[in-house]
């Protein structure tokens, strides 16, 4: 009986919202906000300095530097969850992160 319990259970929730997907697509449209006003900032301040270029150009750059980082932390932190050499791919991700931090 269990198991015809479940199988109807499925049947009524296979189109059913995931609420991780829900808060992961959330959380996207946060980040891109955040980071369209960091880079106003950034240009701002730019510009108070003279600086010439477009806010187009400095989202770019920014993206040219922080994209190929967040897929390198990404794999480097699955690589972490391993007792002993997760030591090491911590040390070796703080590094990398220290060089974007500077980078910039």
């Amino acid at each position: 009986m269990d198991w015809a319990v479940q199988a109807i259970w499925r049947r009524r929730h296979r189109y059913h919202l995931d609420w991780r997907c829900v808060r992961r697509a959330i959380l996207a449209v946060i980040f891109t906000v955040f980071f369209a006003i960091w880079t106003a900032i950034i240009q701002w301040v730019a510009k108070m300095f003279h600086g010439q270029g477009t806010n187009d150009q400095m989202a770019y750059a920014f993206s040219a530097i922080l994209a190929p980082f967040a897929v390198i932390s990404g794999v480097v932190t699955l690589l972490a969850a391993i007792p002993y050499v997760g030591y090491c791919f911590s040390a070796l991700l703080l590094i990398a992160g220290i060089y974007v931090l500077f980078s910039i």
